[in-house]
């Protein structure tokens, strides 16, 4: 009797064998359940910075209501005559349109905050300055730039002396088809600011800002928000034009010609997360950069692409407010004509 009571007891739990199956069906059905779980956030992270990207947009709408102009990229030196079309963007006061349009995004006190009659990089630091105010609209939360900062030396050589720190954010306005420092063929926000008149390929065929990527790194200057540089607040193209005649032209947009896109330059554009590098004043760890999948590289001619955490491509606004998904693959000239303002070319961007 006493043995069979033994029995009992032992054939009431579960042997080893018994445990590892059901472990095993556990970790299947997580296995199966995470991709899902992981999905849904990321549709969800991605539903916000597409909220983000509307508010902007409309909130340029109410600048352009105010001030009856689109806001400039940033605040430069005066345009030079006829000698030249290319600008020095780390010249000047130096506050891009993103500080300008600061009282349009509910944030009128960090506004006040700034010194717009003088520059917006300084060579020592006393308080926290308003541009290391991280600005949650201006984060996308598929990207990890919370946190993240700029430091920039000034007219410091680097290891000397205090630097200006600059908080980093998720999105930059098309400023050029061409290169960043021209104010030739211009994007939405200018150099120096466009009348809403000035889009002339409507406002709904016409890129007005997208995402950016940042990076861990204090010398990377992309995802600044206040400084109107490539990658920081800016966005430039980097598609050359050709004249009627097949070169390369050299003639300001300014006289009216079309622009038509040199079929030579297809492939080496600035497209969403491109492969092509984004080149600025800055490019620390280019090994890394290139590892992480946002490339740079230091060169004379300045251009960023748009790029997210997305799979497949960036959110972009449009002039008139809408928001669409650009696709890594979107055609090289389609992505030319959305982002110069007067080609003649209005591209329907529900087929986008």
């Amino acid at each position: 009797m006493q043995n069979k009571k033994s029995r009992i007891r032992l054939n009431a739990g579960f042997t080893l064998v018994e445990l590892l199956v059901v472990i095993a069906i556990i970790g299947v059905l997580v296995a199966l359940l995470l991709p899902a779980v992981q999905a849904a956030r990321e549709a969800a992270r991605r539903m916000q910075c597409v909220n983000n990207c509307k508010q902007l947009a409309l909130s340029t709408q109410n600048y352009e209501s105010s001030r009856k102009t689109l806001p400039p990229a940033g605040l430069f030196l005066p345009k030079p005559g006829n000698e030249s079309d290319k600008v020095n963007l780390r010249a000047g006061r130096n506050h891009s349109w993103i500080v300008l349009m600061l009282p349009y995004i509910e944030q009128q006190n960090l506004y006040s905050q700034f010194d717009i009659e003088n520059t917006n990089i300084a060579n020592t630091l006393g308080d926290p300055q308003p541009q290391e105010s991280e600005i949650s609209s201006l984060l996308c939360p598929s990207e990890s730039a919370q946190g993240r900062t700029y430091k920039h030396w000034g007219t410091n050589a680097p290891g000397t002396g205090e630097r200006s720190r600059f908080a980093k954010g998720n999105y930059a306005a098309f400023e050029s088809v061409h290169h960043a420092d021209y104010f030739r063929w211009p994007g939405a926000i200018s150099l120096y600011g466009n009348k809403l008149g000035a889009i002339e390929d409507g406002t709904s065929s016409t890129l007005l800002l997208s995402e950016v990527r940042t990076r861990d790194q204090e010398e990377d200057q992309r995802g600044a928000w206040a400084l109107p540089w490539a990658g920081a607040a800016i966005l430039a193209y980097d598609m050359h034009a050709v004249d009627a005649s097949g070169q390369e032209s050299k003639i300001s947009a300014d006289t009216g010609l079309e622009f038509m896109p040199d079929p030579n330059w297809a492939g080496l554009s600035r497209r969403p997360n491109s492969t092509n590098p984004d080149i600025g004043y800055s490019c620390p760890d280019p090994v890394g950069a290139l590892a992480e999948g946002v490339p740079c590289a230091i060169d004379a001619f300045i251009s960023a692409a748009p790029r997210s955490n997305h799979l497949g491509g960036v959110n972009a606004s449009f002039v008139d407010g809408h928001v669409s998904f650009l696709t890594d693959e979107v055609d090289d000239f389609v992505m030319a004509y959305l982002v110069y303002i007067r080609d003649g070319q209005s591209v329907d961007t529900s087929e986008l």
